[in-house]
């Protein structure tokens, strides 16, 4: 789930990429026979003349230094490198395929609570045409939503302000107080079902489970919370798309209520100037 780190990396053929991800934990399983390990991602999920990116696989462990240790001690030999910020270390794993030697990205990624990783990481089945929508246009959607409910403040004292972050390993919070311009960061929950509460009448973890259905569930009042937050959630979802240069999902593939495709596409080419700029502005800075 994270960039392309190596170049002798590609995608592998779907149709053994389960095998291949079932090699690698089996690796793992013989030197930590009793360690928690989740596989995650789109293996096993897309039809067989598809390809995967990489081979997602969580691994129950306390921090980026243990998952570091664990790995290293399995797969020491092969090329690898650790996004902190991400919470992931991604090695570049050989396996044979039609007389070949090829490589794949496969990332593995801290694991706290198995239940909210999964929650967290759901992938929809694209062989049964689940989503048109990778998993982490999904989080960025949920956690976008999450930013949508008064929750986030809960508690606070006048002055402050928070804003959710969901994160890898759990929910946490950022609070701000607005007076002596301080912030600090808050631990909130693990627990998927409170998760789905703060935006869901029925608390159903399912709606977060792809693009559309989020899609779906903010668009009906006896689901979402905060259906007056609809309207600019719609514009949102695309401006912060574009943001992070998703140019496939576009207004066209929705079903709009409170804009018009015309009104989209005002905000995306709005970004898009903005997206420039910070391209002309990085060039400069690397000057």
């Amino acid at each position: 789930m994270s960039n392309h780190i190596f170049i002798e990396t590609e995608p592998i053929s779907a149709k053994i990429a389960p095998k291949i991800q079932q090699e690698i934990i089996d690796k793992i399983l013989q030197r930590f026979p009793e360690l928690g390990i989740l596989p995650i991602g789109s293996v096993g999920k897309k039809k067989d003349d598809d390809f995967n990116g990489d081979i997602d696989i969580a691994i129950l462990c306390t921090d980026i230094d243990e998952l570091q240790w664990m790995v290293n001690e399995v797969f020491g030999y092969l090329d690898s490198y650790t996004i902190e910020s991400y919470y992931i270390i991604s090695i570049k794993y050989p396996y044979e395929f039609e007389n070949k030697t090829k490589y794949v990205q496969c990332d593995f990624m801290i694991m706290w609570n198995p239940e909210y990783t999964a929650f967290r990481y759901y992938c929809p089945d694209y062989r049964k045409d689940e989503s048109k929508y990778k998993v982490g246009a999904k989080i960025m959607f949920a956690n976008m939503i999450l930013n949508h409910c008064v929750e986030k403040n809960a508690n606070l004292p006048e002055g402050q302000v928070g804003k959710f972050d969901f994160r890898p390993t759990a929910l946490y919070r950022w609070v701000y107080d607005l007076e002596h311009s301080l912030y600090k960061e808050e631990y909130v929950t693990n627990n998927p079902e409170e998760i789905a509460s703060y935006a869901f009448k029925d608390s159903d973890v399912n709606h977060f489970n792809s693009v559309e259905t989020i899609w779906d569930a903010i668009h009906n009042k006896n689901i979402f919370k905060y259906i007056e937050e609809t309207p600019i959630i719609e514009q949102n979802f695309f401006r912060n798309c574009f943001r992070k240069g998703w140019t496939s999902i576009v207004p066209e593939n929705f079903k709009l209520e409170y804009n018009s495709n015309e009104d989209i596409w005002k905000i995306i080419n709005k970004q898009k100037v903005i997206n420039k700029i910070n391209q002309l502005g990085d060039k400069g800075r690397e000057i």
